[in-house]
Parts: structure tokens; C-alpha cells; sequence
């Protein structure tokens, strides 16, 4: 999904992050009260988020997921969370 061009995203940045993601640990939550998406079918994935210590969930689509429903989760576009991620790691992109 995230190579679609409607990112923008360069082969070499998508590597970089389908590599951090390899060594990234599972995780099975139970559903959490007072989160909600704009489909119900999304709310699993605001749990997991909810679940994590960043508390972050990336999305293609933040309609998805209102500021009302998300709790203590941060809600990033794919564009966001790469700048977020380049940035920990000592490579701002701009």
C-alpha cells in the first residue's frame, strides 16, 4: 500500500521502513472502551495503537480515525510518520 504514488514515497525510504518494521515485536490486545473509528471495523486497530508505548497508529486515511474516538493515540499519514521516523533515527527528509 504504501508504494501507491499517491505517497510519493522513494524505494530507498520504503526500505528503511519495511526494514525497522522486521524487528518489531506482536502484540494481541483486548478491546479497549472509548476508542472509536468511523467504522466500527477500524476500532481494532485504534486498540493496538492504544496497546503500544508510542500510541501511534499510520494511516492512509485520518478521516478514518476522529479526534473524538482516538483517546491517547496520535493518528499519522504515512508522509507524517516518515518524517517522524527519520528524524528519531538521525536523517531528517524533508
Amino acid at each position: 500500500m504504501l508504494a501507491r504514488p499517491k505517497f510519493g514515497f522513494k524505494s530507498a525510504d520504503l526500505a528503511l521502513f519495511f526494514g525497522i518494521l522486521a524487528h518489531q515485536q506482536h502484540l494481541a490486545v483486548a478491546p479497549s472502551e472509548g476508542l472509536s473509528a468511523a467504522e466500527a471495523a477500524d476500532t481494532k486497530f485504534l486498540e493496538v495503537a492504544a496497546a503500544i508505548e508510542s500510541r501511534v497508529l499510520v494511516t492512509g486515511n485520518t478521516k478514518h480515525y476522529p479526534r473524538s474516538g482516538r483517546g491517547h493515540v496520535r493518528v499519522l499519514t504515512p508522509a507524517e510518520a516518515l518524517v517522524e521516523l527519520a528524524t528519531v533515527l538521525g536523517s531528517p527528509r524533508g
